[in-house]
């Protein structure tokens, strides 16, 4: 059950990202397990399909030079966040964003919660090429 201190921070984390961030393309992919038919006839592969979301991220930030060892975390991944509430989806890892004429795609995210409110994601993207 969430209290009236988790819904205003929750609140605080939503106006903070849209009074400061960006618009952008979210492209939220969501894996189908095979259906029982297909499972029947051999067809094993799971398919996947592609929903585009505008929403509004934080400024898009480095990660700490600190952080970077080559394989979790490379030179030009960058970080962002995302309201937690009030949106159609959750993240999946392999989404991707359309930031200012590149593509980044999701690595890793991580909820932020207030209670039990899911306040914030924090975005882990890794730059993918230019958009086409």
């Amino acid at each position: 059950m969430s209290g009236s201190l988790d819904n205003n921070l929750t609140q605080v984390a939503i106006n903070l990202i849209n009074k400061f961030g960006k618009d952008v393309v979210y492209t939220n992919r969501v894996y189908n397990e095979p259906t029982d038919t297909e499972i029947a006839e051999g067809d094993l592969s799971a398919t996947s399909s592609d929903t585009d979301h505008s929403i509004v991220i934080s400024p898009p930030e480095p990660f700490d030079v600190a952080m970077i060892n080559g394989n979790t975390v490379r030179t030009g991944d960058t970080n962002c966040f995302i309201q937690g509430q009030d949106v159609s989806f959750s993240p999946n890892i392999s989404d991707s964003l359309a930031i200012d004429g590149k593509v980044y795609t999701v690595v890793d995210f991580a909820p932020l919660y207030s209670g039990n409110l899911i306040a914030a994601y924090n975005l882990h993207l890794r730059s993918i090429g230019k958009e086409s």
